[in-house]
């Protein structure tokens, strides 16, 4: 897992490197790449430099273990066990993280909602799902615009039909899950 993580943090600063060459900028396609892949990296990054960090101080524990200073060693002893826990949560955490994306994830979205059969429940509980997703993509920071909208025909409150266009970051990642049929 180590390697993995220097290998990644060595990729993050070859990026960093790369978005201040004055260079990059000359082509701007390029430079939205690579800037890309870099925001991407971030959380990883982060949690892989956690991760380096609290290995080396395991290890500095482990030279103490082994030496000769009981003092030193009653100082750590407490420590070690928090250390070590710590270090099996963000293995778990990178282990997540490390998973590659989906190239789709990044892309726009059109996500529809009909009523159905049910008549006016059918269409009040399509209202609520029309509420709860334009909540949801203002809470994300995605922008929406209503594509098509047909209210319920029996004069409820009810939706009989909406369209919506959910674009920004990510909004085709934090939906493509969202499919289904209520009864």
């Amino acid at each position: 897992m180590i390697d993995k993580i220097q290998a990644l943090l060595k990729k993050y600063k070859e990026l960093s490197d790369k978005i201040i060459d004055p260079d990059a900028m000359s082509d701007m396609k390029r430079y939205a790449k690579i800037a890309k892949e870099h925001k991407a990296m971030e959380p990883v990054v982060k949690k892989g430099e956690q991760y380096t960090s609290l290995i080396n101080q395991l290890n500095e524990y482990n030279d103490v273990l082994s030496g000769s200073d009981d003092e030193l060693k009653d100082l750590i002893k407490d420590d070690l066990p928090i250390i070590k826990n710590d270090i099996e949560n963000l293995e778990s955490e990178l282990k997540i993280l490390l998973i590659p994306k989906d190239p789709n994830d990044d892309k726009n979205t059109i996500l529809e909602i009909r009523s159905g059969t049910g008549g006016d429940e059918a269409a009040l509980f399509a209202a609520d799902l029309y509420r709860m997703y334009m909540m949801y993509s203002e809470k994300q920071n995605l922008k929406t615009d209503i594509l098509s909208f047909h209210e319920n025909e029996g004069g409820g409150n009810g939706i009989k039909e909406v369209i919506i266009a959910i674009t920004g970051d990510g909004a085709y990642g934090n939906l493509k899950f969202e499919s289904g049929v209520h009864r």
